[in-house]
């Protein structure tokens, strides 16, 4: 299986002999959206929108949700931003946005984009 989402559901999608039309009906998602994932467009937001995907598909769990990098964990150890908007915590790696109240002075601060010198 491909290790990008697009193409790995494209090809789960041909291997099940499946087209956009039914995988949508099936899973009750538009076909606009899976459209959109298949070039890349969009990303899912909802892993329950993937895993009934893997299911329709006959594909085992994860087989699909570990292919979207909103999910993926990176070589630091730090998961990238997911549908909760706010990075995980692992091990003693840790960032969140907005700051904690109290922490804003370990923030840096940047001039404004527009400001001029």
């Amino acid at each position: 299986m491909p290790a990008e989402f697009p193409e790995a559901l494209r090809w789960a999608m041909s291997r099940a002999g499946m087209g956009v039309n039914k995988l949508a009906r099936e899973v009750g998602l538009s076909k606009s959206t899976i459209r959109n994932w298949l070039k890349g467009h969009d990303r899912p937001t909802s892993k329950e929108r993937i895993e009934r995907i893997e299911e329709a598909l006959g594909l085992s769990p994860g087989a699909l949700t570990s292919r979207v990098r909103r999910w993926e964990v990176k070589d630091t150890g730090v998961y990238k931003e997911g549908a909760t908007g706010r990075l995980a915590e692992i091990g003693s790696t840790s960032c969140a946005w907005p700051p904690r109240p109290g922490t804003e002075s370990l923030w840096p601060t940047f001039p404004p984009r527009n400001a001029r010198p």
